[in-house]
């Protein structure tokens, strides 16, 4: 629809409007979706920031993506995982970044940095460096005498021993979440991913495909 709102198409004539740069999204109908297009057309060009940093950037949260690897095909998937070859990061990558925001929370006086694990692919498929890099993270926390936050986005298919502090989050029913949550068990999609839900130690809540992210302080 415009570089900043996108428009993919559900079943049942109805399409999902989303907006990630504001982190937004609705379901939407054609003739909403319609009136939605000619509002933004006539809309105004939004203006880009007034002062513009300066110097270089000095991050204090990080994004890893261990892989392109995916055990789903969700038709949805921004990133097509598990289409192409797969790929995994190297240890290296991942504690060079690690290092990089933690010295950077460092040298401005916070009190902690980020290690966020997330999409591209399934992050649990590289499950021996998502276990190496948040080790190494938590000893370099220790080190410079911060606090490390650490959350895991995850289809929630893979066995995770722990995951307190989690919640799972249902964005479709499940038979919509069946259908756009491909795998080679289809019909197992929602109900494996609702059983992990409550199967963690101690389980995480939960409300109606699974989109789960375990937070670890």
């Amino acid at each position: 629809m415009t570089p900043e709102v996108f428009v993919l198409p559900l079943a049942d004539s109805q399409f999902l409007v989303y907006a990630p740069l504001r982190r937004s999204a609705i379901v939407a109908d054609a003739g909403q979706v319609s009136a939605l297009r000619e509002e933004l057309s006539a809309a105004p060009e939004e203006r880009a920031p007034g002062v513009s940093p300066t110097g270089a950037p000095r991050p204090t949260s990080a994004t890893l993506l261990l892989t392109n690897a995916c055990n789903l095909r969700c038709r949805y998937c921004y990133a097509a995982a598990g289409e192409a070859a797969p790929a995994y990061m190297r240890p290296e990558t991942a504690r060079r970044a690690i290092d990089f925001v933690a010295a950077n929370a460092a040298a401005a006086g916070a009190r902690w940095f980020e290690v966020n694990y997330h999409g591209a692919g399934e992050p649990t498929a590289h499950w021996t460096l998502l276990e190496e890099s948040h080790g190494y993270a938590r000893d370099v926390a220790q080190s410079n005498g911060l606090r490390l936050r650490a959350s895991l986005t995850t289809n929630g298919r893979s066995a995770i021993p722990s995951a307190r502090g989690s919640f799972a989050t249902w964005t479709a029913p499940p038979s919509r979440s069946t259908a756009c949550r491909r795998c080679r068990m289809p019909t197992a999609s929602f109900r494996r991913g609702a059983a992990r839900a409550t199967s963690f130690s101690p389980p995480c809540g939960h409300s109606t495909a699974p989109a789960f992210a375990i937070p670890s302080a």
